[in-house]
């Protein structure tokens, strides 16, 4: 696509239809409650009054990947609230993945307009926002979906894939074509960690004996699966007898991430260690803000930032847990995921990573 050159962020300029309908009524995303598409459709609703006929609209430049029960909750809500990121209405669309290919993938499903309806209330905000010297529009928006790194379940639908082992095209790709300049944020947590942490939020009364337990049928189901197929292929593969209810594939963070780099420059990437954002939020997130290149910060919006109670830290989530996990279900699991981890310290040439 062709975006508009004095925009940082991906945008281009569409028509506006006449008449007094609602184009956001039959979207699919109006069923999540999380959904926010009243404000663009009363914006749209004003340009129609005062006889606008064009608008802009917007695909995000930002994506935040990954991975699930790591942080990406609390490290999102710190990210819309620097003054040159627009939130859109949703964190969490899962379009590029559940909604094209996925289990949510059908014909009343969300399709790509559908998807950028959820932009459109950062692109108002993108559209009135320009630097006072250049005037150019410099603010963002982001897709905060913490599954992109890993969940591509239906992979083999896409033309490319179809008869494969393994994939070619990852969701990845996908991205990449139509925004080949996104900035790919990854926060990562301890594997074991969060694989219990996912564990309990999706099995909350489940006793630490069952999550052993199905921890140790995964496991053999997954090197079982490795005796007569590739890494790739039993990492991408959509199997709930190894799943488990665990979704431990997500915690294998060096399989994806090499692959994601092999389509996204390391310049274009930045991963963080969770262990590090909650120790010091401040640092990471100067690190988040430099990688996007956005402007300083003043005093005021950082006190605001800060001073926000921490969403789904180790310490808040803890009050929830009623006990945690067996000491040889850790051991078991530290030893599983320790050769995944030296790769991708090796990848992002960071031992931090070996936890």
């Amino acid at each position: 696509m062709d975006y508009l050159p004095n925009y940082k962020n991906p945008c281009w300029y569409a028509k506006v239809t006449n008449g007094s309908d609602n184009p956001y009524a039959l979207n699919p995303y109006n069923r999540d409650r999380e959904a926010n598409l009243v404000d663009p459709w009363r914006a749209l609703a004003k340009k129609r009054d005062r006889g606008e006929t064009t608008r802009t609209r917007c695909l995000p430049l930002v994506y935040l990947i990954g991975v699930t029960k790591s942080g990406t909750t609390d490290l999102y809500d710190s990210i819309v609230k620097h003054t040159e990121i627009a939130e859109p209405s949703m964190k969490e669309p899962m379009w590029w993945n559940r909604f094209t290919i996925g289990e949510w993938n059908s014909p009343t499903g969300a399709t790509f307009t559908h998807y950028v309806d959820l932009f459109d209330r950062a692109s108002e905000r993108i559209e009135l926002l320009t630097d006072a010297k250049s005037l150019n529009h410099n603010v963002l928006t982001i897709d905060g979906c913490p599954a992109y790194l890993w969940d591509y379940d239906g992979w083999q639908k896409i033309p490319g894939n179809k008869g494969l082992d393994e994939p070619r095209f990852i969701l990845a790709h996908s991205i990449k074509e139509l925004v080949p300049e996104a900035k790919i944020i990854a926060i990562l947590r301890h594997p074991t960690e969060r694989l219990f942490s996912q564990f309990r939020m999706k099995r909350p009364t489940a006793s630490v004996q069952n999550f052993h337990e199905r921890v140790v049928q995964a496991l053999d189901a997954f090197r079982d699966c490795l005796l007569n197929h590739t890494l790739r292929h039993c990492t991408y593969k959509d199997d709930y007898q190894y799943e488990r209810q665990l979704y431990f594939r997500a915690s294998l963070y060096s399989v994806y991430l090499e692959d994601w780099l092999k389509v996204f420059p390391k310049e274009q990437v930045l991963v963080l260690k969770a262990e590090d954002y909650y120790f010091d939020r401040r640092s990471s997130l100067e690190q988040v803000f430099k990688f996007l290149e956005l402007g300083p910060l003043k005093a005021k919006t950082w006190n605001i930032i800060l001073a926000a109670k921490v969403k789904n830290s180790k310490q808040s989530y803890a009050l929830r847990l009623k006990d945690d996990m067996l000491n040889s279900t850790r051991e078991m699991l530290n030893t599983f995921f320790q050769p995944y981890n030296e790769r991708l310290a090796e990848i992002l040439k960071d031992k931090r990573f070996l936890w």
